[in-house]
């Protein structure tokens, strides 16, 4: 029997990912697959770079499981259970000893850890289980663990967890150590240039927790190190495969070196709205010289560098030359200033003919031609506009982004089909006018260029999947 066939995903470092499905589709057999509990007939599988079948003790440890019932030994207490995940994560005795005493305080059982309990106390049990592991992108950062996050600072472990709704925007704080649980929530997610529940916690934590950073090391390739990492950075947070994939090409950060040697994320900003500054203090270690948060970084497979910050749940890929918005912007920027001036000029230049009484003297096919182009670019122009304002007022309303106005939106994708389709038309115009002896210098300048920013929207909307057929976002 088959239980699974065809299934192929990636998931990115950093990146939550909802595996979904009927009953009996095979998502137990797959999730069993990965961890290794099934072995498939077919296939690879490979986790954090590394394939399964050739590096299955290092991926055991990478990785936590959490099953939806129950499966905790019953003649075992809390901690016996706890001791046996920290040996099969092979971890040393004292860090297993430690986690479990943070564990066991942090879900309320510390009292009872030596007693067989019953099913609400082994569901606390089972869920501390995966956070004994934590699920780090980088040495001595902060680490993932079911659901929560590390974010220590000023001297604590501290986990946490945050979240956004169209009304509320909350965060919540726990210092096991301290013994202190601090929630906020706001009705507004703000407008200033700075996380307000960040400020808030950040001045409470200095207030109560007074804490001096120490002193990093000098490192004697910081100039370096900072040059190779200047550029646009995606976040590993975003649409990938659907047509919501073009909202990243605005939204990526930009890293650049500052003339002291330090460096700076424009989105990373302080309080007074002025961009932080990193100084390396370890290789490839940056911290805010005026604060505790810090950025590491990584190299992937092929040597690009990944950068990872004081929140685990994401991570920052630096953009290849193909998806750089340092390329892309000034591209469709330029594309479309070209069309609408081609547009804008048409009637302008009619009625300029038509006051001074001249003639386009141009033939029948040159004629057909001309229009064609004006209606590709007016096509082209029309349909961003009409991305732009559908999820304009999408991210107002998000009901429109229901099935009920998937109508609209494969209207604006006809729109646009139309337009790259007449890209050809542009291509043979601009062609052809170099070929005609009569044409002016000036018209095949403009024929050109309007063929160019033409090919310039179709890289565009491919490479940002703007007319994918599926709407599932």
């Amino acid at each position: 029997t088959e239980a699974v066939r065809g299934v192929t995903f990636d998931v990115k470092a950093g990146e939550f990912f909802g595996f979904l499905g009927p009953n009996g589709a095979g998502k137990t057999t797959t999730i069993n697959m990965l961890v290794n509990l099934v072995k498939r007939t077919s296939g690879d599988i490979v986790i954090d770079g590394m394939r399964l079948e050739e590096n299955p003790r290092e991926i055991y440890r990478r990785i936590g499981f959490a099953m939806q019932e129950i499966g905790l030994d019953e003649t075992s207490t809390a901690r016996e259970m706890l001791q046996l995940h920290g040996r099969l994560y092979h971890l040393p005795k004292e860090r297993i000893e430690s986690q479990i005493e943070k564990l066991l305080k942090l879900v309320e059982l510390e009292k009872v850890a030596d007693r067989y309990a019953t099913a609400g106390p082994r569901r606390r049990e089972e869920t501390s289980a995966p956070l004994a592991e934590r699920a780090e992108n980088l040495p001595d950062m902060n680490a993932m663990a079911l659901g929560f996050y590390e974010e220590t600072r000023n001297g604590h472990r501290i986990i946490g967890h945050g979240g956004d709704t169209q009304y509320f925007h909350s965060d919540l704080h726990l210092i096991p150590d301290a013994n202190l649980g601090f929630f906020i929530s706001y009705n507004s997610a703000g407008k200033g240039e700075i996380g307000a529940r960040e400020a808030v916690w950040h001045k409470f934590l200095d207030r109560y927790f007074p804490y001096k950073a120490p002193a990093g090391s000098q490192v004697s390739t910081a100039a370096q190190d900072a040059q190779s990492l200047a550029g646009h950075y995606i976040v590993s947070r975003r649409s990938e495969t659907t047509i919501l994939k073009v909202l990243g090409v605005a939204d990526q950060s930009k890293l650049s070196v500052n003339d002291d040697g330090t460096i700076s994320v424009g989105d990373f900003k302080d309080l007074n709205g002025e961009p932080k500054k990193f100084r390396e203090i370890g290789p490839l270690m940056f911290r805010d010289v005026n604060g505790q948060d810090r950025i590491g970084f990584k190299r992937d497979s092929s040597g690009n560098p990944i950068a990872v910050i004081d929140y685990p749940f994401m991570v920052f890929q630096k953009a290849h030359w193909y998806e750089n918005s340092a390329f892309h912007l000034p591209l469709i920027i330029g594309s479309l200033v070209i069309l609408l001036l081609a547009v804008l000029l048409w009637p302008i230049a009619a009625l300029i003919r038509w006051h001074y009484g001249q003639k386009l003297n141009l033939a029948p096919e040159q004629r057909h031609l001309r229009l064609l182009v004006r209606i590709v670019s007016l096509l082209d122009l029309l349909f961003f506009a009409g991305f732009a304002i559908f999820f304009t007022l999408a991210f107002k309303d998000i009901g429109l982004l229901s099935p009920r106005y998937n109508i609209w939106l494969r209207l604006i994708q006809l729109i646009g089909g139309v337009g790259v389709l007449g890209t050809v038309v542009a291509i043979w115009n601009a062609f052809r006018s170099w070929r005609q002896s009569d044409r002016c210098l000036w018209s095949r300048i403009g024929d050109t260029l309007i063929g160019m920013a033409a090919i310039g929207v179709v890289w565009f909307v491919f490479t940002w999947n703007m007319l994918h057929w599926s709407l599932r976002y």
